[in-house]
């Protein structure tokens, strides 16, 4: 029992580790792109940056698997219908995810569409009761309304109504299901024993190749995206190859918290990443008010309250 408790507590801790990783990331390439100046404004931009983040990512955990000497374990696992699972997974979260969540910052702003998206633990945990059966008790529902509540008014500081668009709003929705569905779908592999590091491996390579076709079409009338990357400079190019590890490094202890603790608690635990981009941000000099504060620690205190209990 001892052992068991033991080992719950440690998947919590990598849950944890895997919002702090992505906090960082987060900071990291926002402070690259200030730095270098880029035209981050622009869509196919962003989409750009996307597909090369989950590219690299993809390389280093290859690399890891190449190091470890497992990659008679990963030319195994392509025979495992699994895989093919983790690549939906990849396009739900990954190119309509992301994609949806980008046009919602286009179409509506930034505030709206990060309201809108800190609901997909909400809808991930509705995916999980219809198909992995799986459960909250009181205190984890409890907690999952405090982090969805307190990650909104993280970013209602400068909300108004008049920058809600109908559009952008669909577009936020559709981001919320691809990232709840994502990890419900992802959840389904892994019970069936397909290696964490495979499926993390298919899950960005997929992502980023559907990336690339979509640049890829967008390129072929003038070269748009191909003039774009010539502006891009090598120190950017260097600086993106550490901040894809730290991705990684993040996203493939969350596959392994989806699969030791499931879904719904790994969702809750992993969306703390709005709080620790917060209060490791005033590492980086960035200043924040008593009530933001609050609030952060509000949202780990939520993530932790979801794993409170469990009923399945």
């Amino acid at each position: 029992m001892k052992t068991t408790i033991i080992q719950y507590n440690y998947s919590m801790l990598l849950g944890l580790l895997s919002g702090i990783f992505w906090a960082l990331d987060t900071i990291l390439l926002g402070k690259s792109l200030e730095f270098s100046k880029l035209a981050t404004d622009s869509i196919i931009f962003i989409l750009l940056i996307a597909g090369l983040h989950d590219f690299i990512s993809g390389l280093w955990v290859l690399f890891s698997i190449v190091i470890t000497k497992n990659t008679r374990m990963l030319l195994k696992s392509f025979h495992n219908k699994d895989c093919w699972v983790i690549c939906v997974a990849a396009l739900a979260g990954g190119p309509v995810g992301m994609s949806a969540y980008l046009l919602s910052i286009k179409f509506t702003g930034a505030e709206t569409a990060s309201i809108l998206s800190t609901i997909y633990p909400a809808i991930g945990a509705f995916f999980a009761y219809l198909i992995l059966k799986e459960r909250l008790g009181f205190c984890g529902k409890i907690g999952l309304v405090i982090i969805i509540a307190s990650t909104s008014l993280l970013s209602l500081s400068d909300f108004t109504m008049s920058d809600v668009n109908f559009i952008g709003v669909i577009f936020g929705l559709i981001c919320a299901v691809g990232w709840g569905a994502e990890s419900t779908i992802c959840s389904l592999a892994l019970k069936n024993d397909l290696q964490y590091s495979v499926a993390l491996l298919l899950r960005q390579l997929t992502s980023a190749f559907i990336y690339f076709i979509i640049l890829f079409i967008v390129n072929l009338n003038d070269m748009v995206v191909v003039n774009l990357i010539k502006t891009i400079p090598l120190h950017f190019y260097l600086t993106l190859l550490g901040i894809a590890a730290l991705g990684a490094s993040s996203y493939l202890l969350y596959y392994r918290t989806i699969g030791k603790l499931g879904a719904i608690k790994a969702m809750g635990l992993n969306i703390s990443y709005s709080a620790w981009t917060i209060l490791l941000g005033c590492i980086f000099g960035v200043d924040i008010s008593f009530f933001i504060l609050m609030l952060s620690v509000t949202i780990i205190s939520g993530s932790l309250l979801t794993n409170w209990t469990s009923e399945k």
